[in-house]
């Protein structure tokens, strides 16, 4: 996976070390996780209907978010939301992207909407500014 950089960030990229650890399996590494607190939109694969989540945390690799509605394991689903380009920055990145249901965390109480672990298989990025920056057009 081609490695996206913004505002120091390196969010996706490659993984794991290929190391071997003391019974001879090879050690898997998780990915640096960044607790990010946005919305996202999702869907699975070939339907029309987004469904609206928050993401929790997201890794080169995968993303944590709480779901409005779960969808099945294993199913092959669809993700839209915008990250800060920069700390600090009104300027925001676009990120579509492609993967697949991992896992599903209920909650302890019925409050708190469960949550979905999808990986990130593919995706497409582009930068766009904060709606509340206007240009004026040359006259």
């Amino acid at each position: 996976m081609p490695v996206l950089l913004f505002g120091g960030w390196h969010i996706f990229g490659t993984r794991g070390s290929g190391e071997k650890h003391h019974q001879g399996r090879e050690k898997v590494e998780r990915d640096a996780r960044f607790v990010v607190e946005s919305p996202l939109l999702y869907r699975p694969t070939g339907t029309l209907s987004w469904y609206k989540g928050t993401i929790e945390n997201i890794s080169p690799s995968g993303v944590l978010f709480q779901a409005e509605k779960l969808v099945p394991m294993a199913c092959l689903i669809e993700m839209s939301f915008s990250l800060p380009a920069e700390a600090g920055s009104k300027r925001r990145i676009q990120i579509f992207c492609w993967g697949k249901v991992a896992r599903t965390v209920m909650p302890a109480t019925s409050d708190v909407s469960p949550s979905l672990a999808a990986t990130i298989t593919r995706y497409r990025s582009e930068a766009h500014i904060d709606p509340e920056i206007q240009f004026r057009t040359a006259a």
